[in-house]
């Protein structure tokens, strides 16, 4: 179910803004990519599923504080679709986590720290936004980090199986 909603979401991010440009310049004050969150993410299932659920909110929490200030050259009826399949997402993996045993909320410590610095990088990503005024450019630049992480989420989901 996963696998679908993922590729559904990157349909859906890609229908809203139209196709992504091969190359697109990192503007200055950008907080960074966050790859590296990615890495050594526990072999464990629960922490796996810990860290999707985190993701997955950060990036409805993106769009949602940021309703106001989308572009309005995206296609809303495609940026409410890929809010409703993500929030599908949210609530399915929250559900699964809470299933286990440790749940979200007694993560390890370094589990901990990873979902606090991926808050972190949506903070600045939000940051960001508001430096360069919500325009359109730097829009252009989150929707492909959020592009990146969604692809990453997918990977991770995969390594499950």
């Amino acid at each position: 179910m996963y696998e679908r909603l993922s590729t559904e979401c990157l349909r859906l991010l890609t229908k809203m803004g139209g196709a992504f440009k091969d190359i697109i310049p990192i503007p200055s004050g950008y907080p960074g990519h966050a790859a590296h969150l990615y890495d050594n993410t526990s072999t464990e299932a629960h922490y796996k599923v810990a860290f999707l659920y985190n993701a997955t909110h950060q990036i409805v929490n993106l769009f949602e504080n940021n309703t106001a200030n989308i572009p309005g050259s995206w296609d809303q009826t495609s940026l409410d679709n890929l809010l409703n399949v993500l929030h599908r997402q949210e609530k399915d993996l929250q559900t699964c986590a809470c299933q286990n045993h440790t749940g979200i909320l007694k993560l390890r410590e370094t589990q901990r720290e990873k979902a606090e610095k991926l808050q972190r990088h949506f903070h600045k990503v939000h940051l960001f936004l508001q430096e360069k005024n919500y325009s359109l450019e730097s829009w252009e630049v989150v929707r492909k980090e959020v592009e990146r992480h969604l692809k990453r989420m997918l990977f991770l989901a995969m390594s499950m199986q």
